[in-house]
């Protein structure tokens, strides 16, 4: 088997760097990410209040706590919430661990209530700024080359290279034993 594998040694070299040049350029041109989303309440849209609850709620807290969500594969995930403040002025929700722009498919905007989280606004993620009824977004993004290999490895052409590259070591590890 060796002797089938050495000869080819230099055809391997030259596959592994193809193949993860190409997973670097493709990482890198698909490393933008969601940073932070800001809201503001647009005119003429009344402020949503808290339900109040007779000697259980305080009363001061009446302003909402808005919770700010994003979409990937269906499921929701919390950007960070708001809590008893107005959307009159801009609230921003700062993101730890940014996601891949291209995979995030909405934001959702909810108030968390004691009594029952109210959905106040859902809209779609398909250009850097989303229009929606109730809200102003405010999209920011960074580059992010952890972002960017998870998209990567989402895409067919990325679980292919990363195949390529585990047989391209294989076959070098082959080629460099002594059998």
């Amino acid at each position: 088997m060796k002797h089938l594998i050495s000869p080819l040694t230099s055809l391997w070299y030259g596959l592994l760097a193809t193949l993860i040049v190409t997973m670097l350029v493709m990482t890198l041109l698909n490393s933008n990410s969601l940073s932070s989303v800001g809201i503001k309440l647009k005119e003429g849209q009344k402020e949503h209040s808290d339900k109040t609850i007779p000697f259980i709620t305080d009363p001061k807290e009446k302003l909402p706590d808005y919770r700010l969500s994003y979409s990937i594969d269906g499921q929701w995930h919390v950007i960070g919430t708001s809590v008893n403040k107005t959307a009159a002025d801009w609230i921003d929700f700062e993101i730890s661990d940014p996601p891949n722009l291209a995979l995030v498919r909405g934001i959702r905007v909810s108030d968390k209530d004691s009594i029952e989280h109210d959905l106040l606004e859902e809209v779609q993620l398909v250009d850097s700024s989303p229009t929606g009824d109730k809200f102003h977004y405010r999209i920011e993004t960074k580059r992010s080359f952890k972002s960017g290999m998870v998209w990567f490895s989402t895409t067919p052409l990325g679980i292919a290279i990363f195949g390529g590259i585990g047989l391209a070591v294989f076959l070098l590890v082959l080629s460099n034993l002594n059998i």
